[in-house]
């Protein structure tokens, strides 16, 4: 039967959020394996002096989060700030000079097959420069070098090589983030809902 595929959608922001860089790295997103934070946490050990803030929950996992942090010696370069509003997510996001999305592969079949990045999809309409991991539920959002820089799944070193990438490439940064933001205005809500009813009419038209 006909099908359509709808990746999730991101508002596009109405005004420019806080531009402020008080960070290296930021990640937003639920604090469990199968968005990657142990992969992150892990490719910190290969970015000496790079600062990196985590917000998220849920609050249970929080404190075990701080415990690998505190383990691997880097608790002050890590931060955990933890659950925070909705409305504060984009500033957030945008007080770092790189954002991540480090979906690990082969984790489990929702993960690999059916899932969309909805922080990827923030983070692009933000114009972020972005770290993310080439699997593919990214790959049917972003491409490398375009407007996202991908780097080989469930491989600590390869994330860190490409943050390191970014925050050395200040130009290339930029460019990544540009584009990110014209890659979003294809995944906005608005652009979502006329995917669907279009969809939905070329059935009826089938029909009638």
């Amino acid at each position: 039967p006909p099908t359509a595929v709808l990746p999730s959608g991101t508002d596009l922001p109405q005004i420019t959020p806080n531009t402020c860089k008080t960070v290296d790295v930021a990640y937003a997103g639920k604090i469990e394996a199968r968005k990657g934070i142990d992969l992150l946490v892990e490719a910190m050990v290969h970015l000496p002096g790079c600062r990196l803030a985590i917000a998220g929950g849920p609050k249970p996992e929080i404190p075990e989060l701080r415990r690998r942090i505190h383990t691997s010696n880097l608790s002050s370069r890590i931060e955990v700030i933890g659950v925070i509003p909705a409305q504060a997510v984009s500033d957030f996001l945008c007080s770092a000079r790189v954002g991540v999305c480090p979906l690990p592969q082969g984790y489990d079949a929702v993960s690999d097959r059916f899932t969309s990045p909805m922080k990827l999809l923030q983070m692009l309409s933000l114009g972020m420069a972005v770290v993310a991991t080439d699997t593919a539920p990214v790959r049917a959002i972003a491409r490398h070098g375009h407007d996202a820089w991908l780097v080989a799944p469930n491989d600590p070193k390869a994330l860190a090589e490409g943050i390191q990438t970014l925050l050395n490439d200040p130009s290339l940064a930029s460019r990544l983030g540009r584009e990110a933001k014209r890659t979003a205005v294809r995944y906005s809500w608005s652009s979502r809902a006329e995917n669907l009813e279009r969809f939905i009419y070329s059935l009826s038209e089938s029909v009638g």
